[in-house]
Order: C-alpha cells, then structure tokens, then sequence
C-alpha cells in the first residue's frame, strides 16, 4: 500500500480510512480503479487472497485489517493489525482497536508515507 500510495501521490488523501479487509472476505476488484482498486486489492491480500486450501483463503494473519491515517502534511500512516495469541502491551496505533476481544492481544506495525512538495523546491522565477 506504501507503494500505491506513492505511485498515486497526487491523490494520497483519498487513501485515508479504516479497517480495510476486515470483513475477513474477499471482494471482487475486477470493475475498479486506481484508489479504490489499489485499497481492494490490498484488503483481500490482507484477508489471504494469494493462499488458497480449496476455496478457503488461508495466507494471512488472524484478524487481518489496515489502515490508512493521516499524519502531519502530506503524510500517511499505513499500518496493518492483527490479532496475537498471547497478551502483550497494546500498541499505540489505534488500526483496529477493539477488535480483538481484548486490546492487549492486538499487534500492528506502521510504516510513514512522506510526500514531498517539490514546488517549494523549484528555483524562483528570473
């Protein structure tokens, strides 16, 4: 998602939102396009599209979702949650915050999607 998002950098904000793949089924992608076609492809990898046991989905994580938030300008926070088996500290992204039954069995790890402004670097008009 990282990725798409930088590809699509003039459109990042519309990437914004919660629990992508967490209806834990798959969803046909086939009628669309760019933001949304790269958000549903990302859903049904996260709910185990790529790995199959006869019709079942099986390669992903319990509980699988994503998030896409909003940091400070032009940042995004992507992160993916999912569900542990023993208890630890809870995180501090919210991505899918009580979800899990009991929050200290969430995990989820964040990755930071900075797009430059580059008009701010071009040269001042002769």
């Amino acid at each position: 998602m990282v990725d798409r998002i930088y590809a699509n950098r003039t459109n990042a904000a519309t990437y914004v939102q919660d629990d992508i793949g967490s209806s834990g089924a798959l969803t046909d992608c086939a009628t669309l396009t760019g933001k949304d076609l790269d958000v549903c492809e990302w859903g049904n990898a996260l709910v185990g599209a790529s790995e199959t046991k006869g019709t079942s989905s099986v390669g992903t994580l319990l509980g699988g979702q994503g998030c896409v938030s909003a940091g400070a300008t032009n940042e995004y926070i992507v992160t993916v949650a999912w569900q542990g088996l023993a208890r630890t500290v809870a995180p501090a992204s919210t991505c899918g915050q009580n979800d899990y039954g009991n929050d200290q069995l969430r995990r989820a790890i964040s990755m930071r999607v900075q797009i430059s402004t580059l008009s701010a670097l071009a040269p001042p008009a002769p």
